[in-house]
């Protein structure tokens, strides 16, 4: 399973390519991948977590781990 996510705004191509034209592309690129990869809220009908860590032994703070089939949060 996939989160959709907005596609970039990639600008339309010119008659002949050109640096600037380029630049914008990539900038796009660049754009869309911090947006999918920024920390923000998600909203979700439901949610299935696989393969959690049954230990928090060595985790960062915040991460999700099982503790005998109850979700735990790493503080």
């Amino acid at each position: 399973m996939t989160i959709p996510s907005n596609l970039p705004n990639i600008p339309s191509p010119p008659a002949e390519y050109s640096k600037e034209y380029m630049e914008k592309v990539i900038q796009a690129l660049v754009n869309h991948l911090r947006s999918v990869n920024s920390i923000g809220q998600i909203t979700t009908g439901g949610m299935m977590i696989t393969q959690l860590p049954t230990s928090d032994v060595d985790l960062k703070v915040g991460v999700l781990w099982n503790d005998g089939g109850t979700v735990k949060i790493k503080t």
